[in-house]
């Protein structure tokens, strides 16, 4: 085997010192590596559709704003519509953003009851219950047999 040589610490550095500001130094690094990620998908989704609500509603209204106006601006000389398609088209517009703010709700709401932990206590048995005071027959003894 080899032998390992340690090389010999320079009098101008004072360990002391070093260490705490490198062990510092890391411990910056590693929080800032992890400081957003979210490794659950379902909550990363939850946080993702609700991050969507907002711009549902805002987009939808400047789209439906941007039409109507474009369109008046277009059909105005020939029909005299000036005002009527914008405010047409931006009604139109903020009620397919409330819509669309509705459905992501609805979505949000199905994913969590999906994911929703029972509450706590005793929980009743899934399957075939059997009403209260019921004794097996002399057949049913081993379909009783089974159920235990």
């Amino acid at each position: 085997m080899h032998e390992v040589i340690a090389p010999e610490p320079s009098a101008n550095v004072d360990f002391k010192t070093v260490r705490p500001r490198v062990e510092r130094f890391s411990g910056m690094f590693k929080r800032k590596k992890n400081r957003f990620r979210i490794f659950d998908k379902d909550v990363r989704d939850a946080l993702f559709g609700v991050g969507t609500i907002g711009m549902h509603l805002v987009g939808s209204t400047f789209i439906g704003l941007a039409m109507g106006y474009y369109l008046d601006k277009w059909l105005d000389p020939k029909y005299g519509t000036k005002p009527y398609l914008t405010f047409f088209f931006l009604f139109m517009g903020i009620v397919a953003g409330f819509r669309n703010v509705y459905f992501e709700a609805r979505r949000l709401q199905r994913m969590n009851e999906k994911n929703a932990v029972p509450p706590p206590g005793p929980q009743k048995p899934e399957g075939k219950e059997k009403p209260y005071g019921y004794t097996p027959a002399k057949g049913d003894a081993e379909d009783a047999n089974k159920d235990e």
